[in-house]
């Protein structure tokens, strides 16, 4: 008989869509799986439309609590969860309707305990149920994968776990990017994981998402979760991971900086914490000058010696200008 799959979706303020995420697993062509609507204190009316799915489909169960934020959403739902797999999708989110039959399939054939596909933004692909031609899974380690698909590491979504996994784990409540403080700590509890690179999951943006409001100085706390994985890899002896980690460490600080800067109606209020990013990213390129050098991070330098670059850049051009002319003389 196929495990049960416990599928998570924390509700909050996304009334227009909802229906959108929830036909998107109702269709899926896996049936056997329970959906869990987590009713975050949505003053909408996403409460109701919860119930309402739920008198239609046995198998969806709806929890209404206070407002806490999705990591505590996605753990009331853990928590009364029956499934074998767990898997979280984002209630503006919406996926193929083979999402949950290719994705089961590693962990039952390998005995993964973390199987992970592709995704692309809303708007990328015309039809989100196209036919899928040929499929294939390629099975890794966790510094594989991070190594590999770096982009797609951190979050939560897009993924099929093992319900065992999360024995001693939770999303950590009050804190945003929380992926990035628990799927490391999921993923490094398995000796291999499955990659299916191809786009099952479909993720919308937020017009008022984190990385699309102005930026604010919450958004500092990616830096917590980010030395708190390169400190859990450096204990442990991953040092292919440690390694990717720093590097995305380092060019987070150059990101930062270009986020603080993109937000001009606060910049001078925000003046403060730019210089400080900073002064912090042009002593992570001197500490590691020998890796981390103009040619191989010249997004890092321009951001870290915005003066300086313009000069290099110039003289760059001066410089291949002059070649040119000595080259057009000598024939």
């Amino acid at each position: 008989m196929d495990p049960l799959i416990s599928v998570i979706v924390p509700v909050y303020r996304v009334e227009k869509c909802l229906h959108r995420c929830v036909d998107s697993i109702l269709g899926q062509t896996y049936k056997n799986f329970e959906l869990i609507l987590v009713d975050d204190g949505s003053p909408d009316n996403c409460g109701i439309l919860c119930d309402e799915y739920a008198q239609k489909d046995s198998r969806i169960r709806v929890i209404h609590r206070e407002n806490g934020g999705l990591s505590a959403a996605r753990n009331s739902g853990i928590e009364i969860a029956k499934g074998e797999y767990l898997t979280f999708i984002d209630s503006d989110d919406w996926v193929h309707p083979s999402f949950l039959e290719l994705l089961v399939i590693p962990t039952l054939k390998e005995r993964v305990g973390v199987s992970i596909c592709g995704y692309i933004r809303e708007g990328a692909f015309p039809d989100v149920n196209f036919k899928l031609k040929q499929v294939y899974y390629e099975l890794m380690n966790a510094e594989d994968l991070l190594e590999k698909h770096f982009w797609n590491y951190n979050y939560a979504w897009g993924k099929i776990y093992r319900r065992t996994l999360f024995a001693d784990v939770r999303y950590p409540e009050g804190k945003v990017f929380e992926d990035s403080f628990t799927t490391y700590k999921l993923l490094f509890q398995c000796d291999q994981v499955a990659y299916f690179d191809i786009p099952l999951y479909y993720y919308y943006v937020n017009g008022d998402g984190i990385t699309k409001s102005p930026w604010t100085p919450r958004e500092l706390v990616i830096f917590d979760a980010m030395r708190e994985q390169l400190e859990f890899y450096n204990s442990n002896g991953h040092t292919r991971a440690y390694r990717k980690e720093h590097e995305l460490y380092v060019n987070h600080f150059a990101y930062q900086c270009v986020r603080i800067q993109d937000n001009k109606e606060d910049l001078s209020a925000n003046k403060k914490y730019l210089h400080e990013i900073r002064r912090e990213l042009k002593h992570l390129l001197r500490q590691y000058r020998d890796i981390y050098t103009i040619r191989t991070m010249p997004y890092c330098y321009e951001n870290a010696y915005p003066n300086f670059m313009r000069f290099y850049r110039l003289a760059g051009g001066i410089k291949r200008r002059i070649w040119k002319i000595l080259h057009r003389e000598e024939k």
